[in-house]
């Protein structure tokens, strides 16, 4: 169990079938290099494989979902580009196999009533889109305002949990640069 796992799904079927859904969470994973248990934010991309007309429900193919651990700075890139509505790229490699992990910013509409003309006009408005390999989730503005809280989350808890880590070893290092000053004294003293 871990009480600071967060998470947000993304549903997005289209009629089409070529929907997609995202979740992103928190996880804390095993660093072997350091020995310490770190907090990580992975994405599961899952493509949509069919589309329920009657019910107007998607359904997903979980066998060819795609796992992507990001690093603080990529889930910053993201909170850029939901900013500046500039397009981030990143790669990832895992053993043989790549991925190409995209977000874009692209103009949408939406159809709201205008009262001076007394009728519904189309307005623009910012939408985003992930794309990981071909898995393609288009993402609203409620969506993007959900994601800002949990990434700029993670990135908080992350430098705290670091810090925290940061300043164990540091201790650890000066209580062993103590206890190696004291033998060389003592070493003198005889």
């Amino acid at each position: 169990y871990n009480p600071l796992k967060m998470q947000y799904t993304i549903y997005k079927p289209s009629p089409s079938s070529k929907g997609g859904l995202v979740k992103f969470y928190t996880n804390k994973v095993k660093n072997k290099k350091d020995d310490v248990w770190e907090e990580v934010m992975f994405a599961e991309f899952v493509p949509q494989k069919g589309w329920d007309a009657s019910k107007r429900v998607g359904s997903f193919d979980p066998t060819k979902k795609k796992i992507v651990a990001f690093t603080p700075s990529e889930i910053g890139e993201f909170l850029y580009t939901f900013d500046s509505k500039l397009e981030f790229n990143t790669y990832h490699k895992h053993g043989d196999n790549g991925t190409w992990i995209k977000l874009v910013h692209f103009d949408g509409k939406r159809n709201v009533w205008d009262n001076k003309l007394k009728k519904k006009v189309d307005v623009c408005i910012p939408r985003f889109g992930f794309t990981v390999g071909d898995i393609k989730v288009p993402v609203e503005m409620g969506e993007v305002n959900a994601l800002k809280v949990l990434f700029t989350s993670f990135i908080k808890e992350k430098m705290a949990i670091d810090g925290k880590e940061s300043a164990r070893k540091f201790k650890e290092y000066k209580k062993t640069q103590e206890a190696k000053a004291a033998e060389k004294t003592v070493g003198r003293e005889d």
